[in-house]
């Protein structure tokens, strides 16, 4: 909300004694085009950041500063796959409904796939046995390229998208049994495991204690569980799993900077891609000055002290108005907290069976002034049977002001009873 909004623009408002135009040398770089591989201080600014959150290796050089989560997604596409060679994207489902159009316009329309949520965040059987299968019926046609491959980058056979921790819809988290095992299906069958890691600082513990008990982070990322299994034998080098991270949801949207960790080779090859050689590294005024709020521990104490106990007030003010006033309609409110910890931006509810979620989505928009995320929103594209999604919604209480928060959900149960 805008009370919210006006502490981040004061997070977000550099000192004068430590504005980046202090310092000559580094303005005069923030303002050129940046190296491919992205502004030299933030990588490491990011290194630190992660280091001490994942408890792992400090090493800017696994990390490539990107224009964003999406615009992240787009070029590793863009440089790691090809339409004739890599004939399965696979994606979590319910899954990020901006994605799939990413997958798409890359032109991996005809391999996308969906993957079931269960209890652990992900089918990872479901998933091993259809990789298999997939597996038993290629074909020899499926081998060859339509692009040439940069000589330090390499295309991979299938594609697996997900957002592991605080899920975008569900906010489900993928347990670290079916981390390991979706890591170990990755390299088994020459896969990259792209892993939205966007919410993990958004962490709180339902049960009402502070919020900033969760300083660390929740599970160990699958880029982490990659580095730490055992080197494969004439390995390449380039891995099976990256960690796709973003300012936007820890800044502001309009910043547009992002990050991804992964090996060393593959970040050399993602930076070579011809539009950050041409254009040099996206984002590259924005790093410097996020950069700067790193280094000061601005950003580090706004995650911890303003945006974790905000999100957790607004998490308990919708799920007790989600029990008050939604389950005594028969509205489900799918548990996905893990040892007690949440975070994200969302809840995922489950209807009725006698209740379609676009009927209640178009009612909601036209009678009472209320957009809510109907389930089929989420679905894979061209891979709708497998999940049902007809009987979900999705509410965001990300954004709203606390009190619209409870009138949201009481306007959502009177649509509930208009179609009862």
């Amino acid at each position: 909300d805008e009370r919210l909004w006006q502490r981040r623009v004061r997070a977000v408002q550099l000192e004068r004694h430590g504005s980046i135009s202090s310092c000559e040398d580094e303005a005069v770089a923030a303002l050129l085009y940046g190296p491919d591989p992205g502004h030299g201080p933030l990588r490491r600014s990011i290194a630190n950041l992660l280091s001490k959150f994942y408890d792992s290796p400090r090493c800017a050089e696994r990390i490539c500063v990107t224009g964003g989560a999406s615009q992240s997604l787009a070029a590793i596409l863009e440089g790691y796959t090809d339409v004739r060679y890599t004939r399965r994207a696979w994606m979590v489902c319910p899954a990020c409904h901006s994605a799939s159009q990413i997958f798409i316009d890359a032109g991996l329309h005809g391999s996308l796939r969906a993957i079931p949520e269960n209890g652990e965040g992900i089918d990872i059987d479901y998933l091993e046995e259809s990789m298999r299968e997939y597996l038993r019926e290629q074909s020899a046609d499926d081998q060859g390229h339509v692009k040439m491959c940069h000589a330090q980058r390499k295309f991979y056979s299938q594609v697996i998208y997900t957002v592991p921790t605080f899920s975008n819809p569900s906010g489900k988290t993928m347990s670290l049994r079916c981390r390991r095992k979706l890591v170990q299906l990755a390299r088994q069958y020459d896969a990259l495991v792209i892993a939205d890691d966007v919410y993990d600082f958004l962490q709180w513990n339902i049960n009402g204690k502070e919020a900033t008990d969760s300083k660390g982070a929740l599970m160990p990322r699958l880029v982490d569980i990659d580095r730490q299994l055992s080197k494969e034998p004439n390995s390449d080098g380039f891995g099976h799993a990256i960690s796709n991270g973003t300012f936007s949801k820890i800044v502001a949207p309009g910043c547009r900077t992002g990050w991804v960790e992964a090996t060393k080779n593959f970040i050399t090859g993602l930076s070579k891609l011809g539009s950050r050689v041409s254009g040099g590294s996206p984002s590259q005024l924005s790093a410097a000055f996020i950069s700067r709020l790193l280094r000061s521990g601005k950003l580090q104490r706004h995650i911890f002290q303003v945006l974790q106990p905000a999100y957790q007030s607004r998490y308990h003010i919708m799920t007790l108005s989600v029990r008050d006033h939604l389950q005594p309609l028969g509205v489900e409110m799918v548990q996905c907290d893990v040892g007690g910890i949440s975070g994200g931006y969302f809840l995922w509810l489950r209807l009725s069976e006698t209740l379609e979620a676009d009927r209640v989505a178009e009612e909601c928009r036209v009678k009472q002034n209320l957009i809510l995320g109907s389930g089929t929103l989420f679905n894979v594209h061209g891979d709708e049977d497998i999940v049902n999604l007809s009987h979900n919604i999705r509410l965001c209480f990300s954004w709203e002001d606390e009190n619209l928060l409870k009138e949201g959900v009481r306007r959502l149960a009177a649509a509930i009873k208009s179609l009862s």
